[in-house]
């Protein structure tokens, strides 16, 4: 689900609609090899923003959230923009969070690959908080909303080319 998380319309269409949210995530973090100085202050809010994120979407579809994420290093060519290089890892923060948006078990990035086990109880709660009337749930920040987008400009492109073929 990823960008589905930040986006206010995944909670306003599932809200009252589910009775548990079972997604996954392949968030990449931060560059780990452009500039500390412009990096670092990013990578902290880009960690802390997803899985806040998802504690919220629990919270405001009332349901608890189950969330898998892959975690690990790897390098590549940025996308959209082949001319940089891409070396960081996956944000990792595999968590099962139940409807009040209360994280019952996680597991970060820095523990690896692994399982988490807690007991939920399932169901929409009944509590409708306000959805933001905005289209993202959280600000994203200056290289995650670049990166949308350049994805969304660069990815029409490539599927009208390689997809889209008449």
């Amino acid at each position: 689900m990823c960008w589905e998380f930040l986006r206010t319309q995944t909670s306003r269409r599932l809200r009252g609609n589910i009775d548990i949210l079972i997604g996954g995530s392949h968030w990449w973090s931060i560059p780990e090899n452009w500039p500390k100085f412009i990096m670092r202050k990013m990578a902290s809010d880009n960690s802390h923003n997803f899985i806040t994120t998802v504690r919220e979407t629990a919270r405001l579809t009332g349901v608890p959230v189950i969330h898998a994420s892959h975690c690990a290093e790897f390098e590549s060519d940025f996308p959209s923009v082949p001319f940089l290089k891409y070396r960081g890892q996956l944000e990792g923060h595999a968590a099962i969070i139940d409807a009040e948006g209360n994280t019952l078990a996680h597991r970060s990035k820095e523990e690896g690959e692994g399982f988490i086990i807690a007991e939920v109880e399932v169901g929409y709660n009944g509590i409708e908080e306000k959805i933001p009337d905005s289209f993202w749930l959280r600000k994203r920040g200056l290289l995650p909303t670049f990166s949308w987008i350049a994805d969304g400009f660069f990815g029409k492109r490539w599927y009208k080319k390689n997809v889209l073929k008449n």
